[in-house]
């Protein structure tokens, strides 16, 4: 049950991944506005939670995965089946981060083109 839990878990994780890089195209400004906001909790909760996301910390925790330094994180598996690069953690923490305020500003900047 567990293993069934954790794929459900890596599958929505995926989803929210998918969304969080394409949400800026959002067709309504109402869209955009919700998008911005799930998006600036999703990188306040990385912050909090030491740069891990709750859906990788909870995936981990289900398969018996022991949390440690150094340890692929949901990112860099998704960046290492794209294109074969291994980057460290750091460098995913920078990637992540940068890529989501690039969408959030795009998201913004869609916000503020919109015809009033």
């Amino acid at each position: 049950m567990k293993l069934i839990l954790a794929r459900f878990i890596h599958h929505a994780h995926t989803a929210i991944v998918a969304f969080s890089l394409t949400g800026w195209l959002l067709p309504t400004t109402e869209m955009l506005q919700i998008y911005v906001v799930i998006m600036v909790a999703i990188m306040g909760q990385w912050a909090v939670c030491d740069n891990k996301c709750i859906l990788t910390i909870w995936e981990d925790k289900l398969r018996g995965n022991k949390a440690v330094p150094g340890s692929e994180s949901f990112i860099g598996q998704v960046i290492f089946r794209l294109t074969g690069w291994k980057p460290s953690e750091k460098n995913i923490d920078r990637l992540s981060y940068s890529i989501g305020c690039a969408c959030v500003l795009g998201a913004i900047i869609r916000i503020r083109l919109a015809p009033a």
